[in-house]
């Protein structure tokens, strides 16, 4: 019985590693896609003050790399920042955490997709957090 215990727990933190570094790799390719070609671009310009909308994008894009970083070191509120990145992501910025969707869909489509697609995040982050918060202290090692 203890055995069969212990399969089921290593099954449940197999599934929830994968989701983790799908959810990792995803927000890294928004971050390139989307961000590093600006970042670098302004790094150019660094004396030039940027205006409000860049500084947005910059903020937003460092959300990103703080969200990802704390999804790899496996933090409990790195759930949160992905929630808070996924709701941003739709309403401020207008772009889809599943870089490779609108890119698939009809210009007419690309909204609902961009939707869609954060919806999707923010149903694959709350099944992780649900899998990693439901693994025992001894499973953390």
């Amino acid at each position: 019985m203890e055995t069969t215990d212990k399969l089921h727990k290593e099954e449940i933190s197999g599934v929830e590693r994968v989701l983790r570094w799908m959810l990792m790799l995803m927000l890294g390719a928004v971050f390139v896609v989307h961000f590093l070609p600006g970042t670098l671009h302004l790094l150019a310009a660094l004396p030039k003050t940027p205006d409000r909308a860049v500084l947005i994008q910059q903020g937003f894009a460092l959300l990103l790399v703080i969200t990802t970083l704390a999804l790899l070191a496996e933090r409990t509120w790195a759930f949160l920042l992905l929630y808070i990145s996924a709701i941003t992501a739709t309403l401020l910025m207008g772009i889809s955490l599943v870089p490779w969707v609108v890119g698939l869909l009809r210009p007419e489509q690309a909204t609902e997709g961009m939707i869609a697609a954060n919806l999707s995040v923010l149903i694959f982050g709350a099944f992780c957090h649900w899998l990693q918060k439901n693994r025992s202290v001894e499973d953390l090692s």
